[in-house]
């Protein structure tokens, strides 16, 4: 079986926040770099507006780094994609993969120590449904559980709504040889 790529755009929401924020970090740069006294105070000025630019580019490139791109997928595995290191999910390693209504979703998960909208939506979540969960998602629609057999969770949200039987095909192959 060749490699699919299943893409996974950002939501409204998602890019109105990382919209934002990027022009928020931008213009706050900006402010740090063009407004301060270098004159009187160049040490001190310079080294808050140098920490201050370091910590918000940091914090930025962080967040893209872990943000995914898109799901590969073959049929030994799953590689989420990211701008940093990927995320590999062995097809061994799955016990199932279901659909999750949007609206059962959305209606109780909190994040516990997560993005929500800079980028997508990534890292873990909590609600009392379904427990900790580890999302890979890029919007609110189109959720996808992986249970793994060590009992973790995790939320993708392909584009394309044909994934989950695809992988299904690859778990079915698997077993059957």
């Amino acid at each position: 079986m060749p490699a699919m790529k299943f893409n996974a755009s950002l939501d409204v929401k998602a890019k109105i926040v990382t919209l934002s924020t990027t022009t928020l970090f931008g213009v706050i740069i900006y402010l740090f770099i063009s407004h301060g006294d270098h004159e009187r105070h160049f040490w001190s000025s310079i080294g808050g507006d140098l920490i201050g630019t370091v910590i918000l580019t940091g914090v930025y490139a962080f967040t893209y780094s872990l943000s995914p791109r898109a799901y590969i997928l073959e049929k030994e595995k799953i590689t989420i994609k990211r701008p940093g290191r990927d995320v590999v999910i062995q097809m061994s390693d799955i016990r199932d993969i279901s659909a999750v209504n949007k609206d059962a979703m959305n209606a109780n998960v909190e994040r516990a120590f997560a993005s929500d909208g800079l980028f997508g939506y990534f890292g873990e979540f909590t609600s009392g449904g379904f427990g900790l969960m580890t999302w890979y998602a890029t919007r609110k629609a189109n959720y996808v559980l992986l249970e793994t057999n060590y009992r973790h969770k995790i939320i993708l949200t392909p584009d394309d709504t044909g994934f989950i039987a695809e992988v299904r095909k690859c778990m079915d192959a698997r077993a059957s040889e």
